[in-house]
């Protein structure tokens, strides 16, 4: 397993799931070694032996040669106390808690690998991390934006004579520490040649929106990694959107242990003939779901699944990412 960092040297547009992330890094693949190496690529996945699969993106921090890792926190089912004998302070402070509880959705490393070894250590790990101090947070500005006329290369204006504003939310990490700063990590596994060529090329122009503006630019740097997981695990839990094919589904469906959330994505894909094409929208499990062990004798879960096909106004198929990062857990 490889983790890749991003430090950033700007705010960011983009969210970086890992559908988002593979689309980027494609782009990049074709770029920087062409169209067929490209195809080449693609055909992995339709054949499920994908040439890598990847994580969404995730914060770190760093403070001098120390990283702390923050993963999604995996979607157990709680165990509710009987609140008929309570009183109704007792029922208000402990929703209160329960309400505090539900904020923490990232777990560092260390409380990460605790949790995914012995689940009934869930409850303790979460309290013990609503206590502390963070060391960071993601915080948004909605910044301001003309829309400009592309003949007249001036400021685009309405009937009434009035410039047409719209608004951005562009994203970054805050720190509480000077001495500390924040990033974001994805993890690979596979073959990752191809993809440090096209890390570099990013490396220049950005990843996602407004890349040509000076937003989304990252310093990357890729090096080895690992996650301790159990040996006795009954489960999976996934670092990465999720879509499964319909024997895994059915399989899924089957055991208590299933928990999860939903996400609805849909994302833009060109421009042609004057008609912005977007994908259809796709349901997709998100990260930090919970997935029962399965018999499915396959080295990967989930597919790339074909949104739309090859047309007058699409050269090629429009694929969804949709594998999964799956990492054992024993509940």
């Amino acid at each position: 397993m490889k983790i890749v960092y991003l430090y950033p040297k700007s705010t960011f547009r983009t969210d970086l799931r890992s559908d988002t992330l593979w689309g980027i890094l494609c782009w990049a693949i074709r770029m920087v070694y062409g169209n067929e190496e490209l195809e080449r690529i693609l055909k992995s996945y339709i054949e499920r032996k994908p040439e890598f699969i990847i994580s969404s993106t995730f914060p770190f921090v760093k403070k001098t040669d120390k990283k702390w890792h923050y993963l999604p926190k995996p979607n157990i089912k709680e165990n509710y106390i009987d609140q008929s004998q309570l009183s109704r302070k007792e029922k208000i402070l402990n929703a209160l808690k329960r309400k505090k509880l539900k904020k923490i959705q990232l777990l560092e490393l260390t409380d990460y690998t605790t949790f995914i070894k012995d689940s009934s250590k869930s409850k303790e790990i979460i309290e013990k991390i609503a206590e502390q101090k963070n060391l960071f947070s993601l915080q948004s500005e909605s910044i301001p934006h003309n829309t400009i006329n592309r003949l007249t290369g001036g400021t685009l204006k309405l009937e009434n004579k009035s410039g047409q504003l719209f608004h951005v939310d562009e994203y970054y990490l805050n720190t509480f520490d000077e001495n500390v700063n924040a990033g974001l990590f994805f993890l690979v596994k596979g073959n990752t040649n191809k993809l440090e060529g096209a890390l570099r090329f990013l490396n220049h122009i950005g990843y996602g929106g407004d890349r040509s503006t000076g937003k989304g630019h990252f310093i990357y740097e890729l090096s080895d990694f690992s996650i301790s997981e159990p040996d006795d695990f009954n489960a999976y839990t996934n670092l990465s959107l999720f879509y499964p094919t319909k024997e895994e589904l059915d399989e899924l469906k089957k055991s208590e242990i299933f928990n999860y959330q939903l996400l609805e994505r849909q994302g833009f894909i060109s421009f042609n003939h004057y008609e912005t094409i977007y994908k259809p929208k796709t349901l997709m499990f998100s990260e930090g779901s919970v997935f029962p062990k399965i018999n499915i004798n396959e080295e990967y879960w989930g597919q790339n699944k074909i949104v739309m096909e090859k047309s007058e106004k699409l050269p090629h198929n429009i694929y969804q990412y949709g594998f999964g990062f799956m990492i054992k857990i024993k509940i």
